[in-house]
Order: structure tokens, then C-alpha cells, then sequence
């Protein structure tokens, strides 16, 4: 599931809410998806030997420049 939110899309997310709410639904999906990377850096960094750290290690790197 972290790894869903980490690759969501805040601009389509948002686009499928009403118009009043699309700027309380990019804030959400934003936070969203920050806090599910901020929890993949937490789980890389207390668990390395981690099955699917290859697969953390790519994610993370890519959302870096971020």
C-alpha cells in the first residue's frame, strides 16, 4: 500500500474531486504521499536486511529530487 501512495499522482487524484474541494484534495493526496515515502526512508533505515529493499532503495532514490 506505501508504495501506491508513494508513486500517486496528486494532479489526476485531484481532478476526479469537485471543484471546491480540489485544493483540500491535492493538500491530502500531497501529504499523502509525502508521509508514505517519510515511512519507506524510516523502514530502510531500522530494517536493511528487509526483504524488498531493493525495491525501497529504487523508490526513494527516484523521489530524492523531489
Amino acid at each position: 500500500m506505501l508504495e501506491v501512495f508513494a508513486k500517486l499522482k496528486v494532479g489526476k487524484m485531484a481532478k476526479s474531486a469537485a471543484a471546491s474541494d480540489r485544493e483540500k484534495a491535492n493538500s491530502f493526496y500531497a501529504k499523502l504521499r509525502l508521509k508514505s515515502v517519510e515511512s519507506f526512508c524510516a523502514l530502510l533505515e531500522r530494517h536493511t536486511q528487509f526483504n524488498y529493499r531493493l525495491n525501497i532503495l529504487q523508490l526513494v532514490c527516484s523521489k530524492l529530487s523531489n
